[in-house]
């Protein structure tokens, strides 16, 4: 075997080490597999290719600070590697950490690259919580944002509401703003009089 550097996806793009990609799974009852990919693999003697892909699987609601889906470890306490065929990778999508779970701080720092090469100067960078094994997916990406919308349960992707009754919310904001303005005009109304007051007592 032959270790790749990268695969082209039935979406046509290139998916490398480190990409997230929705395949065919090859677990039964399972439509589809998603995770991320550690490591790509070509036989020697001819062009088939295989990916070795961790796996995650999509939580039954969405996140409670970003309201998007989110992902989980296949299981809890082990890693859980699939073996899959190049060919049925359907695309890839991008992910997030869900730092807002963990402790990540941008306490990691790395020399700024320009051009080709390195400077003196540094650069802070995001170091995440190992311990935080969730991942957000990101539906405001505009990367395949159409396939991950075939993919994925509607009741994770279609829009919900902000407010439940939006008449009531026009209502208590028109009230609020009259209530500003009511203030503002005794505002007004007592700096016109103390003025008034003024120019009588320095005749």
């Amino acid at each position: 075997w032959h270790r790749c550097q990268t695969v082209v996806s039935a979406s046509r793009e290139l998916c490398s080490v480190g990409s997230w990609i929705v395949s065919d799974s090859p677990v039964p009852n399972e439509a589809v597999a998603t995770g991320k990919i550690t490591d790509i693999l070509q036989k020697a003697d001819s062009t088939q290719a295989i990916i070795i892909l961790e796996q995650y699987v999509v939580q039954p609601g969405r996140h409670s600070t970003f309201n998007m889906p989110f992902l989980s470890p296949r299981r809890r306490e082990e890693v859980v590697y699939l073996i899959l065929k190049a060919e049925n990778i359907k695309f890839s999508f991008n992910v997030q950490h869900d730092c807002s779970g963990g402790t990540c701080k941008a306490s990691g720092k790395r020399p700024v690259r320009q051009e080709r090469g390195t400077t003196n100067l540094e650069e802070s960078f995001i170091e995440h919580d190992p311990l935080v094994t969730f991942y957000i997916i990101n539906t405001a990406s505009l990367h395949n944002p159409h396939l991950l919308r075939r993919t994925l349960p509607s009741e994770l992707t279609k829009p919900t509401l902000l407010w439940e009754d939006r008449v009531l919310l026009h209502r208590q904001q028109s009230e609020r703003l009259r209530g500003k303005r009511e203030i503002r005009k005794i505002k007004n109304a007592a700096a016109a009089k103390a003025r008034k007051a003024a120019k009588a007592a320095a005749e």
